[in-house]
């Protein structure tokens, strides 16, 4: 009889433990792949880590890279569902859920930090500073996005008016040429960008448009279609928990460094000399929020955008 009982409870517990180790397992993967799209910028760099580093097979994901010009153009892919998750700007991110897009904030991306970017001159230039820029042509690489928020934000507090800058839209590939074509007046530049100018063309920031009104402005995040969210949530919930390994990996700028050349455009000798921007994981509602007001007064949302109920701050 004993030993009956103790092959039924063996049994039972065999049982158990496939189906612990089974698909219907809390921690396991709905599903096994996922695409992500991502512009060629080092905001992603712990997203690039967490792959390299193996985290997200850790987790049993197997992670596609998609690239795209710019995170706004990631959007649509996501919404169509040919990504799964968006890593785009949160200017982005905000205007398409104010215009009808059903997504989620699932993870932070990066804050600028001093340095991190900068609105650039050719050494010879006669602008020196913010008031020089009023009626001359800046380049941003995208319109209605962080670039002319952070610029408009930071010349409004220097006393030049929204109505005196004149915006071009060029991509960041082709910032430096159009500057030393002296087809614009200045260039809003982001890493790896802003070194590059500085190192072939010798140009000058003359405006940091992250400072002040925008210091430490949250930048760019993480994001999926709701239905995604719903329909996947362990899926997600290991793709955040291997991406705050990268996060915690990015705190080191050797390992950063190292993993964006062949990610982001950027070369190995060139790595190193970059100013990174600050990384975390766990997005904080209320300093987004901060995104969204600025938008607001700005014009770019229409009505107030609670960024805390679309945002999963736990992950």
């Amino acid at each position: 009889m004993r030993r009956r009982f103790a092959l039924v409870l063996a049994a039972l517990l065999a049982a158990a433990l496939a189906a612990c180790g089974g698909h219907g397992s809390p921690g396991r993967p709905e599903t096994s792949t996922v695409t992500v799209g991502v512009p060629p910028v080092v905001d992603a760099a712990p997203l690039y880590l967490a792959e390299r580093r193996g985290y997200f097979r850790q987790e049993g994901l197997t992670v596609r890279f998609q690239q795209f010009q710019d995170g706004e153009a990631i959007i649509p892919a996501m919404v169509a569902g040919s990504v799964q998750v968006s890593f785009s700007t949160y200017v982005s991110l905000f205007l398409a859920k104010s215009g009808g897009v059903d997504l989620t904030v699932i993870a932070d991306g990066d804050s600028a930090t001093p340095g991190f970017g900068g609105v650039y001159a050719m050494p010879g230039s006669p602008v020196r500073g913010p008031a020089d820029l009023a009626g001359r042509k800046v380049a941003v690489d995208t319109l209605n996005d962080v670039a002319d928020l952070s610029v408009t934000a930071v010349l409004r507090a220097a006393g030049v008016a929204a109505s005196q800058l004149h915006l071009v839209q060029v991509p960041l590939p082709e910032m430096a040429a159009t500057l030393q074509r002296g087809q614009v007046d200045a260039a809003w530049l982001v890493e790896p960008y802003a070194s590059a100018v500085r190192g072939a063309l010798h140009a000058r920031r003359v405006v940091d448009p992250f400072s002040g009104p925008t210091d430490g402005l949250p930048v760019g995040g993480y994001a999926v279609d709701r239905r995604f969210a719903d329909q996947y949530p362990r899926t997600v919930a290991a793709f955040v928990r291997a991406l705050r390994k990268g996060v915690a990996d990015a705190a080191d700028p050797s390992k950063v460094a190292a993993a964006l050349p062949g990610s982001a455009r950027v070369t190995a000798g060139a790595a190193g000399r970059l100013t990174l921007p600050r990384y975390a994981a766990v997005p904080d509602p209320a300093r987004l929020q901060r995104v969204a007001d600025l938008m607001r007064q700005q014009g770019k949302l229409t009505r107030e955008l609670e960024v805390a109920s679309f945002t999963r701050a736990g992950g």
